[in-house]
């Protein structure tokens, strides 16, 4: 019932993921180059990290390119186990940079990401509540709010209601024109559960 909206869900992934798709179309040559690329980016933060430990634009610069690296691997089917893992430590970046700046909406933000990649569904939620509590018009955090709670926790309601609040803060057409499609599926989503549930 959710492969219907596979399409729109993944242009609203964050930032970083969208990412996924011109690495993937350019060709294994050119993703390997973005991994080898992603990995050095890494030890150079790192390296960084080491003189300036409470640096929070290089804890964020440091979690994104591991949720990047992670997230390229789990969608492209490449060494799973180390896509985890590369996500486990951007969430750990992440809480590190928002114990340093907890008003953050945006480090917040990629820590519910990460969690939920992760499958930590209790700290995904807390965090994507947290980044709504700091920027409660954020129409891209609550697309992806959404989405956590329709495919993480199979919350029809909970995923309309986030893109409904999310379309009435929406300016943009395209995203808009996205958001009513969305939200016809999902309508057409409760209306099937109404139908099983008097059926049964």
């Amino acid at each position: 019932m959710c492969l219907g909206l596979v399409g729109t869900y993944f242009a609203y992934l964050p930032q970083l993921l969208s990412s996924k798709e011109s690495a993937g179309s350019a060709g294994s040559q050119d993703a390997d180059y973005e991994y080898e690329n992603l990995k050095n980016k890494i030890r150079e933060y790192e390296e960084k990290l080491k003189e300036k430990p409470k640096d929070v634009e290089i804890l964020w610069n440091l979690g994104n390119a591991y949720y990047d690296l992670g997230v390229r691997k789990l969608i492209e089917d490449k060494e799973i186990n180390e896509g985890t893992e590369n996500l486990k430590k951007s969430l750990e970046v992440y809480e590190k940079a928002a114990e340093i700046s907890p008003n953050d909406a945006k480090i917040w933000g990629q820590a519910a990401g990460a969690a939920y990649y992760v499958g930590d569904m209790e700290k995904a939620e807390k965090y994507y509540k947290k980044t709504l509590s700091l920027e409660p018009q954020s129409v891209d955090m609550r697309i992806n709010y959404g989405q956590f709670l329709l495919y993480g926790k199979n919350d029809i309601a909970g995923a309309k209601a986030q893109w409904k609040e999310a379309l009435s803060f929406a300016k943009n057409k395209s995203t808009r024109e996205a958001l009513e499609a969305m939200l016809e599926q999902v309508e057409e989503m409760e209306k099937q559960q109404s139908q099983n549930g008097e059926n049964s």
